[in-house]
């Protein structure tokens, strides 16, 4: 068991390690930013996670050079004070790492102190939670359950208390992805408040997906980057740039990047390009069967200026391009036809693959770009 001493006895040892820290490594800060952020705030899938990170940084460099004199860590009950060393101790920014020291800390804010706030009690539980799941899955090979269980136990701590933490949550998930929710022991399964936390955020993954799904289906081209084998989606539309040419709204590509646009602007030029004189354009087809090829009228989109596509005359060299369902289409042009046609079967080729890309889960590159 912890020594309930440190929470009075830690102020002459540490002193100084709160302020003048001159080594600090960027990899040390960006443990502790992240070890803070996963675990002193409520899960929160819209906010601005960006504003979230500077935020604790900057708070970071106040504690560190202004907010922890000697004095202020003797005190006994400045358990702001013991939440932030442990954190430092675990995490070896700011403080010589001691994560056994950290889990003491942790553990006696939570439990053996009656008067520390619930805000900070839940800030604890929630770290403890955080820590144990690490010694937990310390080994690659095994997880230790009995670890597991403290994290998960500390985790529905933190969430009755009202912190609703990302690394509660992700205790939650590991327990339930490996089978123990609902084991033979059932000590994890009274974990009521967690599991009901785990619940709703299931839920609320599920309504997310469903309505990605539906717009997905309904506007494919304005959430997947139209560069063949970009593979890049977006969860929405912002988080794609749009051609802002004249071209057809429903061939508009969009673009995870710059460079991604740069690559697809010889395809896509004569849709932005053209204006819109007239419906339709001649071009060669060849017969499947007899491999012959007549003259045939496709109507173009609304902003295509057919005069720029008009086929050659029979018997000039063109461009095979191949069918989805099967066959080839001989293409004739004075100019650049094919890329028009061309768009049309890429267009129906991305849509031939969507539903593979939904019923999978997505791409591994998935990310919104703003």
């Amino acid at each position: 068991m912890p020594d309930p001493s440190i929470s009075v006895e830690f102020g002459e040892v540490y002193s100084s390690t709160f302020r003048g820290i001159a080594d600090e490594t960027g990899q040390e800060l960006m443990s502790y930013v992240s070890f803070r952020k996963g675990t002193y705030m409520s899960y929160n899938p819209n906010g601005d996670h960006i504003h979230a990170i500077q935020e604790i940084m900057a708070r970071s460099t106040h504690y560190v050079q202004h907010e922890m004199p000697t004095d202020v860590l003797r005190t006994s009950n400045d358990y702001q004070s013991i939440l932030e060393l442990a954190t430092r101790e675990w995490t070896g920014y700011g403080a010589p790492q001691s994560r056994d020291s950290a889990l003491d800390r942790w553990t006696v804010l939570a439990s053996s102190a009656p008067d520390v706030p619930r805000r900070i009690k839940a800030k604890a539980y929630s770290c403890l939670a955080a820590g144990w799941f690490d010694r937990a899955t310390e080994d690659p090979e095994r997880c230790n359950v009995d670890l597991l269980y403290r994290a998960g136990n500390a985790a529905n701590e933190a969430v009755s208390l009202g912190l609703v933490s990302p690394g509660a949550l992700r205790v939650g998930v590991s327990i339930e992805a490996q089978g123990l929710r609902k084991s033979s022991a059932d000590r994890f399964e009274r974990l009521t408040d967690l599991w009901e936390a785990i619940d709703m955020r299931t839920e609320e993954v599920n309504r997310a997906s469903a309505k990605k799904e539906s717009k997905l289906t309904r506007a494919p081209l304005k959430y997947i980057c139209s560069v063949e084998d970009c593979g890049i989606q977006a969860t929405k539309k912002s988080g794609l740039l749009r051609c802002a040419g004249k071209c057809p709204v429903v061939f508009k590509p969009s673009y995870c990047s710059k460079e991604c646009q740069k690559t697809d602007w010889r395809r896509h030029k004569p849709f932005c390009k053209a204006d819109a004189t007239r419906s339709s354009v001649d071009y060669l087809n060849a017969d499947n069967d007899t491999g012959e090829s007549k003259v045939q009228r496709a109507s173009l989109p609304e902003g295509i200026d057919s005069d720029k596509f008009e086929g050659r005359a029979p018997g000039h060299t063109g461009v095979d391009a191949s069918m989805k369902k099967g066959g080839a289409t001989r293409l004739n042009s004075k100019t650049a036809f094919w890329a028009f046609y061309n768009d049309i079967v890429e267009d129906d080729q991305r849509l031939s693959r969507l539903p593979r890309i939904l019923s999978s889960g997505g791409n591994s590159n998935l990310q919104e770009l703003e």
